[in-house]
């Protein structure tokens, strides 16, 4: 079956080229999605066109945007008969973490398998250690489900899901906590394969806005907590 790696990129680094072209020689096809970088870093996305379908959006209404652009080019161009993995492209994630989410997406099609870190390690910077932890307890509450990383950008699943994610709501990183939210509310399985944690070497730079992206998420967490503790 066909592997699709999306990958939504703004001001990529110099981690995706080679990111790029470790899983091509894998065997992966890519969709690159320009998530309307600034026309400095155009020569990434030239330079990308070697190895991906690269797509540009002239606009950006942050990642899950990227997403759902990058995930409806794929349903147009490659139909329902692949597996896709969606991936970050600032490097914490490696070819290898990519390609062991797709084969258990394969092994189990219908379910969204999660590329989890182990969030406890000690070089997890705090901010994500403490955030993670926070909306982890909070899905718990919510839905009874308990995921070990509900931040991963390492997410795979079969086409036959495709529809679904596209149809899915949100706005900049609300997206992929919706796509959690939804898979539980639909009772499709949510499966995970641990991958490690490469903070030590992926780009620090964050382009969350903690108020803007994350309190939008944690109030839903809490309505949705509530609502399920008052029942």
């Amino acid at each position: 079956m066909t592997v699709i790696v999306l990958i939504p990129s703004y001001c990529p680094d110099e981690h995706l080229i080679p990111l790029e072209i470790r899983l091509q020689q894998m065997g992966m096809n890519i969709c690159l999605v320009d998530n309307a970088s600034p026309s400095e870093y155009s020569g990434i996305f030239r330079n990308s066109e070697a190895y991906a379908d690269v797509l540009h959006q002239h606009s950006t209404k942050g990642k899950s945007d990227a997403l759902k652009f990058g995930l409806q080019f794929i349903h147009d161009h490659y139909g329902k008969e692949c597996t896709i993995v969606m991936l970050d492209s600032d490097g914490q994630y490696k070819p290898g973490d990519a390609e062991r989410c797709a084969e258990e997406a394969m092994l189990h099609p219908g379910a969204l398998i999660l590329g989890t870190r182990d969030t406890d390690n000690r070089n997890t910077p705090f901010r994500s250690r403490f955030s993670n932890q926070l909306t982890a307890s909070l899905f718990y509450l919510s839905t009874g489900t308990s995921i070990t990383d509900t931040q991963t950008g390492l997410v795979a699943f079969t086409g036959d899901l495709l529809d679904f994610m596209i149809n899915i709501e949100g706005k900049r990183y609300g997206y992929e906590m919706n796509v959690l939210l939804k898979c539980c509310h639909s009772d499709i399985p949510i499966r995970e394969v641990e991958v490690p944690a490469n903070y030590g070497t992926y780009r620090k730079v964050s382009y969350i806005h903690i108020l803007m992206d994350s309190l939008p998420i944690y109030k839903q967490m809490f309505h949705c907590a509530a609502i399920s503790l008052f029942r």
